[in-house]
């Protein structure tokens, strides 16, 4: 069995950094599903920002979902492909305050710290730009 989605953050050009339940991160492409039934919706950029983990694979609000074993075996789980992606953004994202880091989360995100730390990983610590525009981090359903 393969491994199942912890976190999801949405990026540019219709894509996930999905982090899995194994620690692997890879970024998947949703771009060649957009033209078929229900997936159309997710065209819409705003809604598909409204992703979120849901039973260990990624989920919209009007229950559009994919398979987490395709999510697996087609993310790109390259570590170029992952920097690439977390680079490839339009918004400025500060590095939490002591106070922020204290308290976990910045008002309205999830899980800031962890974003954070995600772009530490990917070598961008001294780079302002965040991930996927306004940093949001879904942790769970």
């Amino acid at each position: 069995m393969n491994p199942r989605v912890s976190r999801v953050h949405p990026v540019s050009g219709h894509r996930l950094l999905l982090t899995f339940t194994n620690g692997e991160q890879g970024v998947f492409d949703c771009r060649p599903y957009l033209e078929f039934g229900v997936f159309r919706e997710l065209q819409k950029e705003n809604y598909f920002r409204r992703v979120r983990v849901e039973g260990g694979t990624v989920a919209w609000p009007h229950e559009q979902d994919i398979c987490p074993d395709t999510l697996y075996l087609e993310s790109d789980k390259s570590a170029e492909g992952i920097a690439e992606d977390a680079v490839g953004t339009d918004a400025t994202v500060k590095p939490p305050s002591v106070r922020q880091r204290r308290r976990g989360r910045r008002k309205g995100d999830r899980d800031f710290v962890g974003a954070y730390a995600l772009r530490a990983v990917a070598g961008l610590a001294g780079d302002q730009r965040g991930v996927g525009g306004r940093v949001r981090c879904h942790a769970g359903a």
